[in-house]
């Protein structure tokens, strides 16, 4: 199937698409699909639309789906995106995605924020917030971010219902943060009413090195109003081998 794949013959597209339709073995039909996407022209669009549209088999949707993320065109991509939304396999969303964030960053930043709304897998939103973080520009010191996927990951992680995916975002709103990441898990551990999500926050805290964390799992131990939380600040101190935190303990046990 692939050498005359590259021929400019139109019949050769024919035979191809004779294949796709009518050949028993799957194998030699997801061949036949990719020499068609390798013969990168746009009148193989329709083409390779149609053949996704009346297909059932997942193997076939995602060969499909690869063909069309090999040619160059906006009606490729309007096509994945609508994938990407629309298609029932969760593997084929995420190939979806995956292909979509590679061609047109812009256009998939759309279609995550559209997507997460409406997604029911709780594995798959977790894998849209760290989509939109990759393709979130790069964060200016004093200037504040306006992109719409900057703008999205913050809203999730103030509102997200969910505490693990709220958590996700808080982590990505941090790793942004850069040098100001504990800052900014600090304020986010203020003023957050959850207390599981304070404790997913606290751990994150716990696991750091740098002092403001250090002082702030102290204070967390001496005042927060959990005792559960508080003594989980106390754990993550007396595994800590900063002196501040090893005297602190020294103190509790005195």
């Amino acid at each position: 199937v692939a050498a005359p794949s590259r021929r400019a013959n139109p019949s050769v597209k024919v035979r191809l698409l004779e294949i796709v339709r009518s050949n028993a073995d799957v194998e030699v039909r997801r061949e036949a699909i990719h020499a068609l996407g390798r013969r990168t022209d746009e009148s193989n669009i329709d083409d390779l639309i149609k053949i996704y549209d009346a297909e059932q088999d997942a193997k076939i949707r995602r060969s499909v789906l690869h063909a069309l993320s090999q040619i160059k065109s906006p009606r490729a991509d309007d096509k994945i995106a609508e994938i990407a939304r629309t298609s029932q396999d969760v593997s084929v969303r995420r190939e979806a995605m995956s292909a979509l964030s590679r061609r047109n960053p812009q256009q998939a930043i759309d279609v995550l924020i559209q997507l997460y709304g409406t997604e029911k897998s709780d594995e798959v939103k977790s894998e849209i917030i760290s989509a939109l973080a990759r393709l979130a520009p790069k964060p200016v010191a004093g200037q504040p971010d306006t992109d719409a996927a900057t703008r999205k990951i913050a809203d999730l992680a103030r509102n997200e219902p969910n505490p693990q995916l709220r958590v996700r975002a808080i982590s990505e709103v941090a790793r942004r943060s850069g040098d100001q990441a504990v800052s900014v898990l600090i304020q986010f551990y203020d003023s957050e009413k959850t207390e599981e999500i304070k404790e997913r926050i606290l751990g994150t805290l716990g696991r750091s090195t740098n002092k403001q964390a250090i002082r702030k799992l102290m204070d967390i131990a001496k005042s927060d109003s959990s005792i559960n939380l508080r003594k989980a600040a106390v754990t993550y101190l007396g595994r800590s081998k900063d002196p501040e935190a090893q005297k602190f303990i020294e103190d509790i046990l005195k």
